[in-house]
């Protein structure tokens, strides 16, 4: 049986030096239609907010692009981490892996390609091409057969990713298409952990790209003796797999803000108890 979640947030704030980061899409914001109809839920930004004034890291490590990212969630002094940490945008202004920056030429011929076919096949109407600068996305929420869709814009995924050199994932109802390289979330989890000199850390995810974070996690643990904690943000559209690779798991987008927003109201009792 997994441990509460309220009682992993104990143990990494228990810490002297201590973080919380979390995606954004099905974690503080729920899954919309479009990437662009993306809101954060009622509290998420104002739980963050207040989290900033305690904790020696606040962040956000997403698959959008960090200034997107950084748009959707608009709180300042976080960092932010986008293109499953390809990227990083924080005080220092934003930087790219050196490596990804090379691959944006194929990038862009593969989603030309792929507007031109989807464009010419009416049963994938509804799919959204989303170039994010270092990665790229193929959404089909939208289409009326998702079954038909994935199958067919997985095909020709691998088809140009062999040609081109990149690399195919997947989330949500989503394909991506990333350089070939060995950087995810986490890799972005580790270095967050590293650079801030964290010893507890929470990590909050609800994806099938949020499992590499929560392995980060628990490898952290075991190899280092650090109180780093992944909890997975259930709801019915999430994959089992995800939730049972989290430590500990929510409900749901709502409750994963309501932890967030009783973790700040923790840390401002704890900070007039001991000023």
């Amino acid at each position: 049986m997994k441990p509460s979640a309220e009682s992993l947030v104990a143990l990494a704030l228990a810490c002297p030096r201590r973080g919380v980061v979390c995606d954004i899409d099905g974690t503080l914001s729920p899954i919309a239609p479009t990437p662009e109809a993306a809101r954060l839920a009622p509290g998420a930004r104002e739980a963050l907010l207040r989290l900033t004034t305690h904790l020696d890291l606040v962040a956000v490590v997403s698959g959008r692009a960090a200034r997107d990212a950084a748009a959707l969630v608009d709180v300042p002094g976080i960092v932010v981490v986008g293109n499953h940490g390809l990227e990083t945008l924080d005080d220092h202004g934003l930087s790219i892996h050196p490596d990804a920056a090379e691959v944006v030429p194929r990038l862009k011929e593969a989603l030309t390609e792929f507007r031109s076919r989807i464009e010419a096949d009416s049963t994938l109407a509804g799919s959204l091409v989303e170039d994010k600068g270092v990665s790229a996305s193929i959404h089909y929420r939208l289409v009326e057969d998702r079954l038909h869709a994935e199958t067919r814009l997985t095909a020709w995924a691998y088809e140009l990713a062999e040609s081109l050199g990149l690399k195919v994932t997947f989330g949500r109802l989503v394909i991506e298409l990333r350089p070939p390289i060995s950087i995810n979330k986490g890799a972005a989890v580790r270095r967050l952990v590293d650079e801030h000199g964290l010893q507890g850390m929470l990590f909050f995810g609800d994806d099938v790209t949020d499992i590499d974070g929560f392995i980060a996690c628990r490898q952290l643990r075991e190899e280092r003796e650090l109180s780093t904690w992944a909890i997975g943000v259930a709801d019915p559209e999430a994959r089992p797999d995800v939730i049972e690779q989290a430590d500990a798991a929510v409900e749901s987008v709502d409750a994963c803000v309501a932890l967030l927003t009783a973790t700040a109201d923790r840390l401002d009792s704890e900070q007039k108890d001991h000023p």
